[in-house]
């Protein structure tokens, strides 16, 4: 086959240097004396293999790498080649996983499961009534799913657990803080798409972990019970100082009508008006009939007649009596004078009107007072087991088939890579 110029040349190189066949750092400082660069050199004796003129000859190592991978055949040749150090690194990193897998200590876990209070029944129905009136937020929070959640996260859970169990000395923890951080690790919270609150321990001791889990709900409900207490404690301080000024504005406003009363003589207002009204229109009836006779009489008789007399004092009689009834009565009088009947209306109205409200709002607040007074004393459990936690059959971790797997994984992966790199550089 006739070669061009160029290609004889290149044939020259790799005659000259045949490590650049294998060696890419070589190659790459020959190309970069002709000026060329190394890709465009590898291509070019790519182009002699493929026309057969060059025959790339096996080195000693057996390996056939280009610049960028290795050929698949090569990679498995060459651990075919390193089998005996590879299954011995292979080997002992097993003996060695399966010791460690052994001798890590065994983990049990157990699981009690929750539900939540519902609000009805932790407040006792109150919380459902008072946000008819707007006193909705006065039992707290709506979420008893997020109560139970920050009791489990408390502090003051934790340390019930530590000191009834000696975790602290199980742990070989040197503080009580470290000794909390441990169990934060050894337990763990979960909530289902219902609703349902797990919680999971973690213990070496295999009769004891159901008993560590079960105890913590045991404190989780006590320590809710106390907390709802106070609540309701709280709640039945509130409505009774409401109360007791309910009744202090009931008692002023009595005091103010009573007082209202005496000053103005008042027994019964209505009637009194309405009595005044049919009385004055009774003698203003009288009045009307006695003018009548007096002008018929003094137009038929002289003035000096005894009929005229008496007349006049009929009249002047009813007159008083007209004064007396509406313009003003005597400080015994049972009528109410004429001026005074509008301004007393509205005061006793304004009395009234207030007075309806705080009666109203005693029927509000009074059930709710007796039934905060039951939420303070009654101590019955607050959550409900779905499931309590049991003595588990067997160990949870460690996993120690998958440990040893992972373990024989990672090193084989690192043993072939080492292997590979130090043929290749031998090359």
């Amino acid at each position: 086959m006739k070669l061009t110029e160029h290609e004889k040349k290149i044939l020259e190189l790799v005659q000259s240097n045949p490590v650049i066949l294998t060696n890419r750092d070589e190659r790459r400082k020959v190309a970069e004396k002709i000026g060329l660069t190394e890709k465009t050199l590898r291509n070019r004796i790519a182009d002699l293999k493929k026309y057969g003129v060059l025959d790339q000859k096996e080195t000693d190592s057996n390996l056939k790498l280009n610049s960028e991978e290795i050929n698949l055949f090569d990679f498995f040749s060459i651990l075919w080649k390193r089998k005996v150090l590879f299954t011995s690194i292979i080997f002992i990193t097993g003996i060695f996983a399966v010791t460690i897998a052994l001798l890590l200590p065994v983990w049990y876990k157990a699981t009690v499961v929750l539900l939540p209070p519902s609000e009805s029944s932790s407040s006792f129905g109150a919380a459902s009534l008072l946000s008819q009136y707007g006193f909705g937020n006065i039992f707290g929070s709506n979420d008893s799913q997020n109560r139970i959640l920050s009791i489990l996260k408390s502090r003051n859970l934790k340390e019930k657990v530590v000191n009834r169990f000696d975790l602290q000395r199980v742990y070989k923890k040197e503080t009580l803080q470290e000794t909390l951080e441990s169990l934060d690790n050894h337990m763990d919270v979960d909530v289902g798409d219902e609703g349902q609150i797990a919680i999971s321990v973690w213990d070496r001791d295999q009769d004891k972990v159901g008993i560590i889990a079960n105890y913590m709900a045991e404190c989780l409900d006590s320590i809710n019970i106390a907390l709802t207490i106070a609540d309701a404690r709280n709640n039945r301080n509130f409505i009774e100082n409401r109360l007791d000024e309910i009744l202090d504005s009931l008692n002023v406003l009595q005091d103010s009508l009573v007082n209202l009363m005496k000053t103005n003589n008042v027994l019964s207002l209505e009637d009194q008006v309405r009595t005044g009204v049919e009385q004055s229109a009774i003698l203003n009836g009288q009045l009307i009939q006695k003018e009548i006779e007096y002008d018929v009489a003094k137009a038929s008789t002289h003035n000096k007649d005894p009929k005229l007399f008496m007349l006049e004092k009929e009249i002047s009689s009813i007159r008083q009596k007209l004064i007396e009834t509406f313009q003003q009565p005597g400080p015994a009088s049972f009528f109410i004078p004429k001026k005074q009947i509008p301004n007393l209306l509205i005061k006793m109205e304004r009395i009234k009107r207030k007075t309806d409200y705080f009666t109203q709002l005693i029927a509000y607040m009074g059930p709710l007072y007796e039934k905060s007074k039951v939420e303070e004393i009654r101590k019955i459990p607050t959550i409900q087991y779905l499931d309590h936690a049991r003595r588990p059959d067997k160990k949870d971790k460690p996993k120690r088939s998958i440990l040893v797997i992972l373990i024989v994984g990672f090193v084989g992966i690192i043993s072939t890579v080492g292997i590979v790199m130090a043929e290749s550089k031998k090359s």
